[in-house]
């Protein structure tokens, strides 16, 4: 059935939700979320609401450290901070994407 008014069918999801409605499809995945002060916070993203609050869950803070330049390119190391369940405030998130893991990045030859 359509709606009155739009005469969009009941139900239909758009190919582009705009504003928080794209985390939709984040639900459940492994993301990387880059914060204000400069943090990187890895975890699974459980929920979310209007305003891109999110809920965390298996968190780490993932901190970088920059170590020297090679003739190959630049080396730098990482290491993760547990922080289990993570609640981040929308308005402090600067980036926001899916953490691919180095299993599925093809080689480079």
């Amino acid at each position: 059935t359509l709606h009155q008014t739009s005469g969009i069918p009941y139900g239909h999801v758009p190919a582009y939700l705009p504003g928080s409605a794209s985390l939709v499809e984040e639900l459940d995945q492994r993301v990387l979320i880059v914060l204000r002060d400069g943090t990187h916070v890895v975890g699974t993203l459980v929920s979310y609401d209007q305003f891109s609050n999110l809920i965390l869950h298996e968190t780490v803070e993932r901190r970088m450290k920059r170590c020297r330049e090679t003739s190959t390119g630049i080396v730098t190391y990482y290491a993760d901070v547990p922080l289990g369940l993570y609640v981040v405030r929308g308005d402090s998130i600067v980036l926001c994407g899916p953490l691919v893991d180095e299993d599925d990045i093809p080689a480079i030859n």
